[in-house]
């Protein structure tokens, strides 16, 4: 993992603001799937090649997790 690479301060907001983003999730998908769905979106951040510049944190790591839960649905 690069230090210039937008992944690290990813991780780190996805740490750090954890219960927040769960409890969020939550009210839209339920507790389970919230779950499910911010381990999948982990995994994805850790896989994937290539992220650009992302301008704020918690609303990608937001919507990354909303997707995540909807193909968990599929």
């Amino acid at each position: 993992m690069m230090a210039d690479s937008p992944r690290a301060p990813l991780m780190r907001s996805l740490v750090m603001r954890y219960a927040a983003l769960r409890s969020r999730l939550a009210r839209k998908v339920g507790p389970d799937l919230a779950e499910d769905a911010l381990q999948e979106t982990w995994l994805r951040l850790e896989t994937r090649n290539e992220i650009g510049p992302v301008k704020d944190d918690e609303a990608y790591l937001y919507r990354s997790a909303l997707n995540a839960a909807s193909n968990l649905i599929r």
